[in-house]
């Protein structure tokens, strides 16, 4: 609805409210439509301040959530571990590994010397509680490796390869 006047024009628009208003100027019609997007702006600027508010408790809720699980799953992993460790054998391949080192440095320490060493410290190993060391004779020796339910017997007459089977 364009209405055409002397020396001056008119439009017909919308306002905010839903209403048609009649603008006598273009200058009249700038100002509203500057006005009216001015308006819209802050609505639109008041919006993401009032979600904002309800998104921060939802972050939150999220993040104890998460925190949650990483703490059930840290100790669930941890419950299964052992019995895992257990179940494989690893501890058991790891005193035949052990025993196997020791068995080298020993055997090392007889081809330099031409006799085994009296004592573990003697030949440059760090005893540890859990390794008997025995000298049967000077070239003859045994290991016993005893600790958390494993016990394993080593004697320098067998082949150091057995320890890793």
């Amino acid at each position: 609805m364009i209405e055409r006047r002397r020396g001056a024009t008119a439009t017909a628009g919308v306002g905010t409210d839903g209403q048609e208003t009649l603008v006598d100027t273009i200058q009249e019609a700038v100002a509203e439509a500057v006005a009216d997007r001015e308006e819209r702006a802050l609505k639109a600027a008041e919006k993401p301040a009032k979600k904002r508010g309800s998104s921060s408790a939802f972050l939150l809720v999220v993040l104890l959530g998460f925190v949650a699980s990483c703490f059930y799953s840290y100790f669930e992993i941890r419950e299964m571990a052992v019995p895992l460790d257990q179940e494989l054998g690893v501890e058991a391949e790891a005193v035949g590994v052990h025993l196997y080192s020791v068995s080298v440095r020993l055997g090392r320490f007889m081809a330099e010397n031409g006799h085994y060493p009296a004592s573990l410290d003697r030949a440059g190993i760090v005893p540890d509680e859990a390794t008997e060391y025995r000298l049967i004779s000077d070239s003859e020796y045994s290991l016993v490796y005893s600790s958390d339910g494993i016990t394993r017997t080593y004697n320098s007459n067998q082949a150091p390869s057995q320890l890793l089977e």
